[in-house]
């Protein structure tokens, strides 16, 4: 049976977090000390609303001497992993305000086969917090700037008519001539001897034309920026560490999460570190040695209400 290997930073006992660059925590890594449990925890609800009681609870058993303990590395010093929150199997937290908050359940329990007293296996869950009290945005409704349709040409009827292609016959038969010519009507006719007035008032003539006002300029609809992650995620080494580069995140992002995960082919990521929005490189804190093993690297973005991707960038290290 294969066992979890967890390492931790220990400084005069006390468990450290790594840090690079202003605001950036890294999550405790693997050991090379033997471990029988690992942590995992769930949360009954992704989304809830502000002050709205939210439990989180560790699934996995402890079957070994071990302590559970509930920390918010939001809050506090990140070094010291931030500020615990709870301990036990369970824990409930409400929150303040709305946004999207991590929550680390940290398992230790004696170490088997080295001189560690205490070996640590931590894990990550985020909730997202909605205000209802937040009063909806009215967006401006685009004007519509279609032009009404107006046919330049009227239709042609290109039918053409029937023509009865036979004739009807010719009548031949000469008309009847009265032999008398009827008599000459002489008498003059009648004629007005006074003509109609003539209606010499000119006609109404508009003297101004109506002129051709052209439509008032139509605003150009808001564009609203989209939750984009980088996709120029790239790997080099620098003295035996893996150095991660990219662009500047843009968009509505308000939170960026290096995740990792380790082996050929492997889709089991987990975040290691919590980083600025204006970072651009990152480096591990561990140097490599000894081995061959392949690694791949993804950032991840979120704005509250959805979560982006990068692409993911792998590296095979012989060390």
């Amino acid at each position: 049976m294969l066992k979890k290997r967890t390492r931790l930073w220990v400084l005069v006992g006390i468990p450290v977090l790594a840090t690079v660059g202003i605001g950036a925590m890294v999550l405790p890594g693997l050991t090379s000390a033997a471990t029988t449990d690992t942590a995992a925890a769930s949360v009954d609800k992704d989304v809830a609303l502000v002050g709205e009681p939210v439990t989180y609870t560790s699934v996995n058993p402890c079957t070994v001497n071990c302590a559970l303990t509930w920390y918010r590395p939001d809050i506090g010093l990140t070094r010291f992993g931030g500020v615990i929150v709870g301990r036990g199997e369970t824990m409930t937290l409400t929150f303040d305000a709305a946004g999207t908050y991590p929550v680390v359940l940290d398992l230790a329990e004696h170490c088997d086969g080295t001189t560690r007293l205490v070996c640590h296996s931590a894990a990550l869950v985020y909730v997202t917090i909605n205000d209802p009290a937040a009063p909806p945005v009215d967006p401006v409704p685009p004007a519509d700037t279609t032009p009404p349709v107006v046919d330049p040409v009227p239709p042609v009827d290109t039918v053409p008519p029937v023509v009865d292609p036979v004739p009807p016959p010719v009548d031949t038969t000469p008309p009847v001539v009265d032999p008398v010519p009827p008599p000459v009507d002489t008498v003059p006719p009648v004629v007005d001897p006074v003509p109609p007035p003539v209606d010499t008032t000119p006609p109404v003539v508009d003297p101004v034309p109506p002129v051709d006002t052209p439509p008032a300029d139509v605003p150009p609809p808001v564009v609203v920026p989209a939750l984009v992650a980088p996709d120029d995620l790239t790997i080099s080494l620098v003295a035996s560490r893996i150095r991660l580069t990219w662009s500047d995140v843009t968009g509505t992002a308000t939170s960026l999460t290096i995740e990792r995960c380790r082996g050929a082919g492997c889709t089991s990521f987990r975040p290691i570190a919590f980083l600025d929005l204006t970072t651009v490189s990152f480096i591990e804190s561990r140097s490599l040695r000894g081995g061959t093993e392949e690694y791949s690297y993804r950032l991840v973005v979120s704005d509250g209400t959805g979560t982006a991707y990068s692409n993911v960038a792998s590296v095979v290290v012989r060390r």
